[in-house]
């Protein structure tokens, strides 16, 4: 069982309703709904919307997981664990195994989750381009060039404005549409782009970043600390 720290069940049966696909001996690995909260992307809240509908598909016929929600079959998780080397989208390259080996992958849309994310665009261009490198470890023969880049930028952007517009939001989301959209293409083509060697760094630089909580110094205070009994 598999489940994101910034995420919650929306319905009390969650996990019930994400087990019950391994009634069926051939499901590796199922995985629910998510929508977004109110401090998500308007981008992210479309991405949730089309990657995760309101149907089910006890069989998917493609590879695709997510691993926020999720459930895999504990023997074929001992037999294959994740791949912790790449840079991302470890979920994809096991479901990718195990549609290899003849299992099935199921969608429940009645275990929903919300999926909190609170990103600067930074981040988002650090995310896309992370797992555009992980992609090519995974599909060596995928590419992403100029040409996709500027064309994906100008459908998804026209479709997420067109939904703006029937939400009549239209000029409050404009800017962030579009440059949501921007760092995502960029940092998808940069990750496709990148040529140089995966390893510890690499990892370090894409999850602890400069200026990462890990790397603050937090301020001292101008009160000093009660002192105990005891203590020097």
């Amino acid at each position: 069982m598999i489940i994101s720290a910034h995420c919650y069940p929306v319905y009390p049966d969650w996990l019930e309703q994400l087990l019950k696909a391994f009634e069926d001996q051939s499901v590796a690995v199922s995985y629910g709904k998510q929508r977004g909260a109110d401090t998500n992307h308007f981008s992210e809240h479309q991405f949730f919307r089309t990657y995760f509908p309101d149907i089910n598909q006890p069989d998917q016929g493609q590879p695709y997981t997510h691993n926020a929600n999720a459930a895999i079959r504990k023997s074929l998780w001992e037999q294959h664990p994740y791949n912790e080397q790449i840079t991302g989208l470890e979920d994809l390259a096991w479901s990718s195994w195990a549609k290899d080996q003849g299992y099935s992958i199921a969608y429940v849309s009645e275990a929903e989750i919300v999926h909190i994310h609170q990103e600067t665009f930074k981040q988002v261009h650090n995310r896309y381009r992370r797992e555009a490198i992980a992609m090519k470890q995974i599909l060596p023969e995928s590419h992403f060039s100029v040409r996709n880049m500027v064309g994906m930028f100008i459908q998804k952007s026209i479709s997420d404005l067109s939904q703006a517009r029937r939400e009549n939001i239209f000029w409050k989301e404009f800017i962030n549409i579009l440059r949501f959209r921007l760092v995502q293409y960029l940092g998808t083509w940069q990750g496709y782009r990148y040529s140089g060697k995966i390893d510890q760094k690499l990892h370090r630089q894409f999850y602890y970043p400069p200026g990462s909580l890990t790397d603050k110094i937090p301020e001292s205070r101008p009160i000093k600390p009660i002192r105990y009994p005891g203590e020097e």
